[in-house]
């Protein structure tokens, strides 16, 4: 069977319902950071390309680039969607300081943003790959709620459910 694979890139937020044979994807994820979210009890699977934190400025022409604006847009597209909070996994993928910069900021930035936002809207996050060096990519299967993730193009790697 063929997957269909739907990228979401840099400021997107996707939600689909239960059902389409698809696999929710972001590619070379640098600093960025994907949140992904699967409800067991419903079949919605969700993903997030987040590229900076806090909240977007006023004049942002994609406000869904910014951590609180695109995990606000997440929570609502799930809430809509008649999510079950107990029944999904959240987990987190990014932060890479792929440019080895040590002055660099940003990766740091990020991973603060989204677990302080997601600890005050008191969502667990099941798993995560955040920090290093390397690019990363990240893999959500609509159907199943397989999470998985490559580090530089590697062997894919399961993040959710571990064995």
């Amino acid at each position: 069977m063929q997957h269909k694979y739907k990228d979401v890139l840099t400021g997107e937020v996707v939600c689909v319902p239960y059902g389409p044979d698809e696999i929710l994807c972001s590619l070379a994820i640098g600093s960025c950071i994907v949140v992904m979210a699967y409800d067991y009890r419903t079949g919605i699977a969700a993903m997030a390309h987040i590229m900076l934190p806090g909240i977007a400025p006023d004049k942002s022409d994609n406000p869904l680039r910014y951590t609180c604006n695109a995990l606000d847009f997440l929570i609502r597209q799930l809430e809509n969607a008649k999510w079950s909070r107990s029944d999904t996994v959240f987990t987190l993928v990014g932060a890479g300081n792929v440019l080895i910069d040590p002055n660099d900021t940003i990766c740091r930035n990020n991973i603060r943003s989204v677990t302080d936002y997601l600890a005050e809207m008191q969502i667990t996050v099941k798993a995560s790959v955040l920090g290093g060096f390397h690019r990363k990519a990240a893999y959500l299967e609509a159907q199943t709620g397989k999470m998985s993730y490559t580090c530089n193009g590697g062997e894919l790697k399961m993040l959710w459910p571990l064995d």
